[in-house]
């Protein structure tokens, strides 16, 4: 599976072996504004490496998610909470036009 030309710049510094470790666990994945990649309290399946657009991270609140954190291509939304199986300390939403891959 070759990645997306916007690329997320996590998986593009690893290694060839790092990253043929993670290849078999990586589908691309399509997301819309809007939709909840995480909610807090509850346990995080899905690690996201996003490849354009912006996931923001923060406390749900009615007219979307309030202050927080914004993650770009750059990140990774969930992996150190879904590596400890903790449940996600945070909302996560997708509020710019996306592409990525999940594991």
């Amino acid at each position: 599976m070759a990645l997306p030309k916007q690329e997320n710049s996590f998986l593009a510094e690893l290694s060839s072996t790092e990253l043929a470790a993670l290849r078999p666990h990586l589908v691309p994945l399509e997301l819309r504004v809007g939709d909840r990649l995480h909610r807090i309290a509850v346990a995080v399946e899905k690690v996201v490496f996003p490849h354009s657009g912006v996931v923001a991270l923060g406390i749900a609140e009615p007219e979307g998610i309030g202050p927080g954190i914004l993650v770009g291509r750059d990140g990774v939304i969930g992996g150190f909470v879904a590596a400890s199986r903790s449940p996600a300390v945070c909302d996560a939403e997708v509020c710019a036009s996306p592409l990525a891959h999940t594991s």
